[in-house]
């Protein structure tokens, strides 16, 4: 029974030391086809007016900042193979489908979530 624990134990520890870091590369590459690109520029464009005289790259440069900043986050949580798979599916007709229907989706969703939320506080208040 020790041999077998041990041997389990070398054998994940084994396989968790060959797991491959995602590249920044492959991240940046899942952010943009993912569509979290478009989401820094939608955010962009509420603080545009903000800075009105602001080239062009300058936005740029910052979406640029922006998604180098979330990199480290989708590193620590996925190894590089499950960054290809993910890119994979986005490259499918499926995915592609999938992010161009993400905004709308989320716009529908958001009264049904906020609806939600009033009743769940409804209910909270309720039972103190």
């Amino acid at each position: 029974m020790k041999k077998l624990l041990i041997t389990l134990t070398v054998t994940g520890l084994m396989s968790f030391a060959h797991a491959e870091q995602a590249s920044e590369a492959s991240v940046l590459k899942l952010l943009k086809i993912s569509g979290s690109d478009a989401m820094a520029t939608q955010m962009q464009a509420q603080l545009k007016p903000m800075a009105p005289n602001a080239p062009e790259s300058f936005w740029q440069e910052k979406t640029e900042e922006l998604l180098g900043l979330m990199v480290p986050a989708y590193q620590k949580h996925l190894e590089q193979a499950d960054v290809d798979a993910v890119i994979a599916f986005y490259e499918t007709p499926a995915g592609k489908r999938f992010v161009a229907a993400q905004p709308k989706i989320l716009q529908d969703s958001m009264p049904i979530v906020q609806k939600w939320g009033a009743e769940l506080a409804q209910e909270l208040m309720g039972k103190k």
